[in-house]
């Protein structure tokens, strides 16, 4: 059972939970979209890294590959968008193979835009941790999340987390968590 602030544990300490939670669980999810596009074929892993004494762990392997999908985005988006786009013109005329692989491009193209969105946002909670480790002598979690989350970024991202399916299919918050979470959202979309 989580710490709440009704238990006597500072209400900073309980924002700041919240928001280790969720940047785990962001990543996870694009270490899953990842893992997902490689079994479905989409996205193929080659090569070999430098053997370094502690050896990399899979995880460490799979953020590192996120880093150089995220690192070549653009020049993805550039050339698959360019041939779907090609296949698309064809019409009538484009080969099954063609439309097979068009479809391919544009899921994996999906794929790495969600992985752009959930590691942005995991990104965005390390200055927001900061934050709210910073509210010692606040003794609300809903105020805290309410005083930082004062960008629109910030509320979007709380929101998203509020409203993410895969974290409340795996009740990654607590009933109480949920709470704090849901009405610093309330809070943050009356202000903006």
């Amino acid at each position: 059972m989580a710490k709440t602030a009704d238990d006597g544990i500072p209400a900073w300490m309980v924002c700041v939970d919240i928001l280790n939670k969720s940047k785990r669980e962001l990543v996870t999810q694009a270490v899953e979209t990842l893992e997902s596009e490689v079994e479905a074929k989409r996205m193929d892993i080659k090569g070999s890294m430098v053997a370094v004494p502690d050896q990399s762990s899979d995880d460490e392997m799979k953020l590192f590959v996120i880093g150089q999908v995220l690192r070549n985005a653009d020049q993805m988006r550039e050339r698959y968008g360019g041939y779907i786009k090609e296949v698309h013109t064809k019409g009538p005329n484009a080969t099954p193979q063609e439309v097979e692989s068009a479809e391919r491009a544009r899921l994996l193209l999906m794929a790495v835009e969600k992985i752009e969105i959930l590691v942005g946002y995991s990104r965005q909670l390390d200055a927001w941790i900061n934050d709210a480790s910073m509210e010692v002598a606040a003794k609300d979690p809903v105020e805290i999340f309410s005083k930082t989350s004062n960008s629109a970024e910030r509320a979007e991202l709380l929101g998203f987390i509020l409203r993410n399916q895969q974290m409340m299919k795996e009740e990654v918050f607590t009933q109480e968590e949920r709470r704090i979470i849901g009405q610093a959202v309330e809070r943050s979309q009356s202000r903006l």
